[in-house]
């Protein structure tokens, strides 16, 4: 497995448990995370280990709830270049992320800055960024259509026609009026794929109002996420993207980059979620002024069903593809990293680049 998670499990005194490899840990509050002798470890609330990882081979520790770190352990990870992030108990909402000094690498972020200032440019790749994104959407009601479920034709020509249209507009206004006609198409698309009791009247956020959108909203939580670990990974700037625009506290090139993965990574992982009744109406409670969100007791098990679809389905590199995929973009429509090199060189600022 290419994951881990700390979740609360009975102590067991005396005996010591195996270290842990792996990219991601999540780790569920309450509880303290200590280092010891190049391992993090999690202990719950009466100081009982709960699980060991290596810290060599991680990139993000993921705390959910209350979750203390001490100051050597959150030394020694940023040290060795992890992220931590801190989460709302349900997953819902991002609360802060701590990263290592930022990577010095210019040049990258030179040229988005250049590519993105351009208007025409940048609309060339908004552009392209809907265009995906309706296409996979419409790749996956055929999908279902094939299945059997109750995908009509019109869907479908509906999705075909915007698809058309957005890789034809040039406006960023018209592109985001195409993308909410398209999500609304497929919302409607995906409500008719969920089997009783589940009902999906519409998408609401910020509170998700009933349990498929309290799944949702977790999915695509999570998935920006590790988007953005990608993006930081390659050294370049997340609060800038081409089809959303700066606003500050949001990292609009994550936002930007994981629209097109949206079905194929979260919604799909959603229906089969459901449909195969891995979870159940009674792993859900309403929260006042909270919406809706899962128990305490099913949020581990979610997590865990989350971390295994992206495992098998190798999602992990289906979003550093798509990352690297936006730096072949901005080489094709920017100057060479050679020749901002130069320039970098000729302002004496080269030991930046």
């Amino acid at each position: 497995m290419s994951w881990f998670q700390f979740a609360r499990r009975a102590p067991q005194p005396g005996s010591m448990l195996p270290a842990v490899a792996t990219p991601i840990a999540h780790v569920i509050g309450p509880g303290m995370l200590s280092v010891d002798s190049g391992r993090l470890v999690h202990a719950d609330e009466d100081g009982d280990r709960q699980a060991t990882v290596l810290i060599e081979g991680l990139e993000l520790v993921a705390c959910y709830g209350r979750v203390s770190i001490s100051p050597d352990c959150l030394a020694a990870l940023l040290e060795a270049g992890v992220a931590v992030a801190f989460f709302t108990p349900s997953g819902g909402k991002l609360l802060a992320r701590l990263t290592p000094e930022a990577d010095p690498r210019l040049v990258g972020r030179v040229m988005q800055h250049r590519v993105l200032g351009d208007e025409t440019q940048r609309s060339v790749i908004a552009r392209g960024i809907v265009a995906e994104k309706i296409r996979s959407q419409a790749g996956a009601a055929r999908h279902y259509q094939r299945q059997g479920k109750p995908v009509k034709g019109d869907d479908l020509k509906k999705l075909a026609s915007l698809e058309e249209r957005a890789g034809e507009s040039s406006s960023l206004d018209e592109l985001l009026g195409l993308e909410g006609a398209a999500s609304a198409a497929w919302f409607s698309v995906f409500a008719k794929l969920l089997l009783k009791p589940w009902e999906f009247p519409a998408r609401s956020r910020r509170p998700p109002l009933d349990p498929v959108n309290a799944v949702l909203s977790l999915g695509y939580t999570l998935l920006y996420h590790r988007t953005l670990a990608a993006i930081q990974a390659i050294g370049l700037e997340p609060g800038l993207g081409a089809l959303h625009a700066y606003r500050a506290g949001r990292q609009s090139l994550a936002c930007d980059l994981m629209e097109p993965l949206r079905v194929p990574v979260v919604d799909r992982w959603v229906v089969s979620l459901l449909n195969q009744r891995r979870v159940s109406p009674d792993d859900f409670l309403a929260a006042d002024g909270d919406g809706v969100r899962l128990t305490k007791e099913a949020f581990p098990r979610v997590l865990a069903d989350w971390e295994r679809q992206w495992d098998d389905t190798r999602s992990g590199s289906v979003v550093i593809d798509r990352v690297r995929a936006f730096a072949h973009d901005l080489r094709e429509h920017g100057q060479s990293p050679r020749m901002i090199r130069r320039e970098l060189t000729v302002a004496g600022i080269d030991e930046l680049a």
